[in-house]
């Protein structure tokens, strides 16, 4: 711009005078700091190159990506159903089916798969995406991969948190189970029947039980009884009433670090199974979680609510698949409930008492002692 001249109020400022050089000199900033400021923009986009980078390629897939065709896990809900499962897809697959063909009665329904990981950390790519894959006709769905390996107790007593006087009714179920079409029918109907029920900590919805404190047959109470009580709860599908389980789990996750406090009842199978199976120095059997549940029942004089099923027919059934409660799979099929009877929920309002050893006991405190 040599020989340039500009108007300024009325004058003319020729920038070739000494005085203009000098100012505009005085005014640039010197090449150092412009090199420096060159220097940290290009540091900040290096940075956020590599933080993206980071995310792509390190964060676990598994963790990140819920189910793409629904929302957030979902609010209170009628009924919440919590599948559990580790590395058995195909057996995944089987509960989850069972679940899409039974009547919810217009009711809203969510469904959330939790997927344990191994102890190394590994998730099991084939159920994960079993679970993905799975498209739930009556509610909503979300599938879950817990983030480090929790085992059968994070499984089972981390998954569900209810609030306080929580309407909604939740079921955990292995992945092993398969539920009858008329579950909810009974169970919804169970739950209002029995809510002011404090001893009564939960339904039970198998129709085959052992006789934990020893002794042989199946479980049943004397004929023309619908429902009973018994003091242990059943794992094939359980139903906590809710503030009877938020009691549970702060009391286990209040005793369960202390390495001296064993989970021990008198007179009964279950305490010996978890004796043998307990970690060395500790006081924890990794496969036996439902020890605590059955200790906590006997502290508090809690009972559980089961159908009377005398025909073995069930509104749930355990298939035996392999894992960790079965070396190995049992093709052989307990019956299961495929037509409804209104006399399902003729539910008396004092039921029979049966104790460990399928005995009738007077009261809930002798259900814990043996005849």
């Amino acid at each position: 711009m040599e020989g340039a001249t500009f108007t300024l109020k009325g004058s003319h400022l020729n920038l070739n005078k000494p005085e203009c050089v000098l100012m505009a000199n005085k005014w640039r900033l010197p090449h150092s700091m412009k090199r420096l400021r060159i220097s940290v923009r290009s540091l900040i986009v290096f940075v956020l190159v590599v933080f993206v980078f980071f995310l792509w390629f390190t964060v676990d897939p598994h963790v990140t990506h819920s189910h793409k065709r629904l929302n957030a896990s979902a609010a209170e809900v009628d009924l919440r159903l919590i599948v559990i499962v580790y590395d058995r897809a195909e057996s995944l697959k089987k509960c989850l089916d069972s679940l899409n063909h039974v009547d919810y009665l217009s009711d809203t329904v969510h469904i959330d798969v939790w997927i344990d990981r191994s102890v190394s950390g590994g998730i099991d790519d084939l159920t994960y995406v079993a679970a993905q894959s799975f498209i739930f006709d009556h509610g909503t769905y979300e599938v879950h991969a817990h983030t480090k390996h929790v085992g059968i107790y994070g499984q089972w007593i981390d998954t569900w948190h209810p609030r306080k006087d929580s309407e909604e009714i939740a079921v955990i179920i292995e992945d092993d189970v398969n539920m009858s079409p008329f579950f909810y029918r009974y169970l919804k109907a169970a739950h209002k029947k029995y809510k002011n029920y404090g001893s009564i900590n939960g339904f039970a919805l198998q129709g085959i039980s052992i006789k934990h404190g020893g002794g042989t047959g199946y479980l049943s109470a004397p004929h023309g009884n619908l429902v009973f009580l018994y003091p242990i709860l059943g794992t094939w599908a359980f139903s906590p009433k809710v503030n009877n389980w938020r009691a549970f789990v702060e009391w286990f996750h209040t005793n369960s670090p202390n390495p001296k406090f064993i989970p021990r009842v008198p007179n009964i199978l279950p305490t010996k199974w978890y004796q043998r199976g307990m970690n060395r120095g500790g006081n924890i059997n990794p496969k036996v979680w439902s020890m605590w549940h059955i200790y906590y029942a006997y502290l508090n004089k809690e009972v559980t609510l089961y159908k009377n099923s005398p025909d073995k027919k069930s509104f749930s059934i355990n298939r035996k698949e392999k894992g960790l409660h079965y070396g190995t799979s049992d093709k052989s099929l307990d019956p299961i409930i495929t037509t409804w009877n209104n006399s399902y929920i003729n539910f008396p309002d004092k039921p029979i008492i049966l104790n460990i050893r399928g005995k009738v006991a007077q009261n809930v405190q002798l259900a814990w002692k043996p005849n």
